[in-house]
């Protein structure tokens, strides 16, 4: 009786040891990906925003040339 209780609740533990780290496995995977997420909008805003500057400064340059040459 004694030996077939303890070979229950051994099992039980494991299983409940399992089960503990089953959502430690989950957390690491969701932090993975959410990770991975920040780093592509950051990165994504970062193009976006080195983009955008750039085309600005192309405005403001073609505009500055195009104000300086009809002076010239």
């Amino acid at each position: 009786m004694a030996n077939s209780n303890s070979a229950a609740l051994e099992k039980f533990w494991v299983n409940q040891d399992f089960k503990s780290k089953l959502p430690l496995v989950d957390l690491k995977m969701s932090d993975n990906v959410v990770v991975v997420v920040v780093v592509v909008v950051v990165v994504v805003v970062v193009v976006v925003v080195v983009v955008v500057v750039g085309v600005v400064v192309i405005v403001a340059a073609a505009a500055v040339v195009a104000s300086l040459s009809p002076s010239i």
